[in-house]
């Protein structure tokens, strides 16, 4: 991820890498605009633990990603999701955070 992280053109700090593995669909990357750090938000379908929605810190440090709740649950003994269909959405948060 690097989009508006460096703002010299071209870029002179190296990319961000998240943890999320499998496939990571509808991404959307945000910034707390109170503490300056971004976000990486993500989906995947994939058929292991990181099924769901899935948002990780990963400016100026990377933090490990975090699943939100509910978004996979057990259907059939295998974790199982629904595609929001269109880039993972977030809010800013009263006094800071997303």
């Amino acid at each position: 991820m690097h989009h508006c992280i460096d703002a010299t053109i071209p870029a002179t700090a190296p990319d961000t890498a998240g943890d999320a593995t499998g496939e990571a669909q509808d991404e959307s990357v945000v910034r707390d605009l109170a503490s300056g750090a971004g976000y990486a938000l993500s989906y995947s379908s994939s058929s292991n633990a990181f099924n769901g929605i899935h948002a990780q810190q990963v400016w100026p440090t990377s933090t490990p990603s975090l699943t939100a709740p509910l978004s996979s649950v057990a259907f059939g003994g295998m974790p199982t999701s629904v595609d929001p269909g269109q880039n993972v959405a977030a809010a800013g948060r009263l006094g800071g955070g997303v």
